[in-house]
C-alpha cells in the first residue's frame, strides 16, 4: 500500500481534536490511526507502517514523545513544563520526529521547546534498548541512511553557525563536511542517494554536496 502519514487536530470546544491517520494514495482512503485524548495537542508525528508511528504533544503542563508498535505504547520522554515558553522564529530552528530508515532509532527536536527556550540538540533515540544519545549544537537533521544523520551545526552561546556535519548511530561521533561554509544551513537529503541539497544564507544560494564523492556544486543563486 502507498500510505502517507499525517496529523490532524479540529476546532472543537472542549476537545483538541487531534489524531494521528494514514492516506492511501491508491483509493484515497483517509483511516485514523490513533486518536489523542481531549486535552492532548499535538506536536508533531512520524510514521514506519500504519501501525508503527511516534508522536509528540502537549497536555497541560506536560509535553510528552510516544512510541507506538502495533498498539503497545512506549513513553520516551514526559516532561513537565515549570514556565510557558516561545519566542520569535529564526533561521536555524527546526521541529522535527523521523524515523530511521530501517526503523531502529528515532530522532527528535524542537529548538523550542519545554527543555529550554532556546534548545538546538538533537536527540536520537535507540528503540531496541530504550537508550538516548543527544548531539549538542545541532539543528535541522535528515537521515542520510540508518546510521548517519546530517545537520547544521550552531553555537548558541556564541550564535554562530558552522556548516554541516554528519553523525554516525553507531560510533557517537560526528565529523564536519569539507567545502560546505559555514553559513550553509537546512540540509535535505535526496531519497536514495548520498547526496545532500543545501542552502547558503543570507546569499540565497542553493547547493548540492555528493557524499560519496565529495563533490560539491551550486545549483542556483536567488541573491
Amino acid at each position: 500500500e502507498k500510505l502517507i502519514g499525517f496529523t490532524r487536530c479540529l476546532t472543537i470546544e472542549g476537545d483538541y481534536g487531534c489524531a494521528l491517520l494514514t492516506l492511501n494514495t491508491d483509493t484515497m482512503k483517509v483511516e485514523e490511526r490513533k486518536k489523542l485524548g481531549k486535552s492532548e495537542h499535538s506536536q508533531g508525528a512520524t510514521f514506519a507502517t500504519e501501525t508503527k508511528f511516534a508522536y509528540a504533544f502537549f497536555k497541560g503542563n506536560k509535553w510528552s514523545l510516544v512510541y507506538e508498535n502495533n498498539g503497545v505504547v512506549k513513553i520516551l520522554e514526559d516532561i513537565t513544563m515549570t514556565e510557558e515558553f516561545g519566542r520569535g522564529g529564526f533561521v536555524e530552528d527546526s521541529s522535527k520526529v523521523a524515523f530511521s530508515p530501517d526503523q531502529k532509532y528515532l530522532l527528535q527536536i524542537s529548538t523550542a521547546s519545554p527543555r529550554a527556550i532556546m534548545d538546538p540538540t538533537v536527540h536520537v533515540y535507540d528503540l531496541s534498548n530504550d537508550k538516548k544519545d543527544v548531539i549538542d549544537n545541532a539543528t535541522q537533521p535528515q537521515w542520510m541512511d540508518s546510521n548517519l544523520i546530517v545537520y547544521r551545526s550552531y553555537d548558541e552561546e556564541t550564535q554562530k553557525g558552522d556548516g554541516l556535519y554528519i553523525y554516525n548511530v553507531k560510533t557517537k561521533k560526528s565529523e564536519k563536511i569539507n567545502g560546505v561554509v559555514d553559513a550553509s544551513y537546512l540540509p535535505n537529503v535526496l531519497y536514495g542517494t548520498k547526496k545532500i541539497v543545501y542552502n547558503v544564507y543570507p546569499t540565497k544560494q542553493v547547493w548540492l554536496y555528493n557524499d560519496e564523492n565529495g563533490k560539491n556544486e551550486k545549483l542556483a543563486d536567488l541573491g
